[in-house]
C-alpha cells in the first residue's frame, strides 16, 4: 500500500487488513482526541472502539481524495456529543429528586426559564437561516447525518454542505453574541442539542 489514498480503497472495499492498519496508524490519535474532551482514560478508550466501528460500519461513504483522518475525527466528535447527551441524561436522572428536595424553588425555576430562553433563541437563529442552510444545518446537527451523507441526499457537492455549514454556524454565533449569549450557545450545542 503506497499511500492513505490506497489504503482508504482497500478499507472501503472491506479489506480487513487495511482497517487493522487505519486502526494502527490512527487509533493514538482518535483517542488523545476523545481524552482531550472527556478527561477520562476509560471513556476515551470506549470511545476510540466506537469509532472504528463505526468506520467499519460507514466504510461505503469514505472518500479516497479526502483525509481519513478528518473523517475519524469527525466520527469521534459525533460520538463524544453522544457520549456526553448519554451523561446529561443519567444525570439528570440521578439527580432529579434530589434537586427537586434541596434546590430552592427559586433556582430551579431560573435554570428552566434560562434554558427555555436559549431554547427560544437558538430556533430564533435557526428560523432566520435561509431555507438550503437550514435545511443542511437541521440534518447535520439534530440528525446527526455526516457533510457526505447530506452532499449525498441533497445531490450537493460536499464542499457546498460544507461551505453551508460554516455560514451557519456563524450567523448562530453571533446571533448568539448580538443576544449577549456566547457562552450559552457552548452550552447548548453540548447539552441542550437533540
Amino acid at each position: 500500500m503506497n499511500s492513505e489514498r490506497d489504503l482508504t480503497i482497500l478499507l472501503k472495499s472491506g479489506d480487513h487488513l487495511a482497517f487493522k492498519k487505519v486502526f494502527d496508524c490512527h487509533a493514538r490519535k482518535v483517542y488523545a482526541y476523545a481524552y482531550k474532551f472527556v478527561k477520562n482514560k476509560s471513556q476515551a478508550e470506549d470511545l476510540t472502539q466506537d469509532v472504528f466501528k463505526r468506520l467499519w460500519e460507514k466504510r461505503a461513504l469514505l472518500n479516497e481524495n479526502k483525509s481519513l483522518n478528518g473523517f475519524l475525527i469527525t466520527l469521534c466528535y459525533h460520538a463524544i456529543i453522544e457520549q456526553l447527551r448519554r451523561n446529561k441524561a443519567v444525570y439528570t436522572g440521578l439527580t432529579e429528586g434530589i434537586e427537586n428536595e434541596y434546590l430552592a424553588p427559586d433556582n430551579s425555576n431560573a435554570e428552566q426559564l434560562e434554558e427555555r430562553e436559549i431554547h427560544s433563541i437558538y430556533k430564533q437563529a435557526i428560523n432566520r437561516l435561509p431555507q438550503k442552510r437550514k435545511e443542511i444545518y437541521l440534518l447535520s446537527r439534530h440528525e446527526g447525518m455526516s457533510n457526505m451523507e447530506i452532499a449525498s441526499r441533497l445531490n450537493i457537492s460536499v464542499k457546498t454542505v460544507e461551505n453551508q455549514m460554516t455560514a451557519a454556524l456563524q450567523f448562530i454565533r453571533f446571533y448568539f453574541k448580538s443576544k449577549d449569549l456566547l457562552i450559552s450557545l457552548l452550552f447548548l450545542f453540548l447539552f441542550l442539542k437533540k
